[in-house]
C-alpha cells in the first residue's frame, strides 16, 4: 500500500470507525453476548461503500473445451456473458466476485455467515489480478480471540497468515495485505 497511501490510510480509518460493541446481541447459544458477525460485515461494508468502494464481480463461461471458455470481465451480477461457444459445447455459467473494488483494489471483508475457508481463499483475487483487474488485495479478518466471540465462525487473521507462510515465497502470486481487528 505504499504506493496508495491515501487508500490504506482510508481502510484504516473505516477499521477503526466500527464499532463493534454496538455489534453486541444475545444469541441463543449458551454463550451469551456475542458479536453478530452479519452486523459487523455489513457495517463495514456500507462504511467502504460510502467512501466509494464497489463491488466487482466477473461472469465466465466455461466448457469442457478450454479454448471456448471465456471470461466476462467486470460484470455485474445481472448481465449475462453472451455464449460464444459451439453448440456441442454447452457453457455452464459461473462467477467470482469480491466484496469491494477501489484504485485497482480489492478488499474482502471476512465477517459474516459465509466463510471461503473451504476453498483456497486467495483464488479471487489471483483471477483479478491476472485479468489486470486489480494490483493489490486486502482482507479483513477478525483475530483468533475475536473470533470467538462472533456469532459465526469466519476466517481469522492467524490463519490466514498461517496459510501465506506455508505457501513460502512468491504465493500467493498476488500482492496481499492481511487486516486483523480485534474488538
Amino acid at each position: 500500500m505504499i504506493r496508495k497511501p491515501k487508500l490504506w490510510e482510508e481502510t484504516l480509518e473505516v477499521v477503526s470507525s466500527i464499532d463493534a460493541e454496538a455489534c453486541k446481541a444475545t444469541s441463543s447459544k449458551q454463550d451469551g453476548t456475542l458479536y453478530s458477525s452479519t452486523e459487523l460485515g455489513f457495517r463495514f461494508r456500507r462504511a467502504l461503500r460510502d467512501r466509494g468502494w464497489n463491488e466487482l464481480s466477473t461472469n465466465y463461461q466455461e466448457t469442457e473445451n478450454e479454448s471456448t471458455s471465456q471470461r466476462g470481465s467486470g460484470a455485474s451480477n445481472t448481465e449475462k456473458a453472451k455464449p460464444t461457444t459451439p453448440a456441442k459445447h454447452s457453457p455452464a455459467e459461473t462467477n467470482t466476485q469480491t466484496d469491494l473494488l477501489k484504485e485497482r483494489t480489492a478488499l474482502n471483508v471476512q465477517f459474516g455467515t459465509y466463510s471461503p475457508v473451504a476453498q483456497d481463499s486467495f483464488a479471487n483475487y489471483l483471477g483479478f489480478f491476472v485479468a489486470d483487474e486489480i494490483d493489490v488485495g486486502i482482507r479483513i479478518l477478525p483475530m483468533e480471540r475475536f473470533e470467538s466471540q462472533l456469532s459465526s465462525t469466519t476466517a481469522c487473521f492467524e490463519r490466514d497468515q498461517m496459510n501465506l507462510t506455508h505457501h513460502g515465497r512468491g504465493l500467493p502470486p498476488v500482492p496481499l495485505v492481511l487486516v486483523g481487528v480485534q474488538a
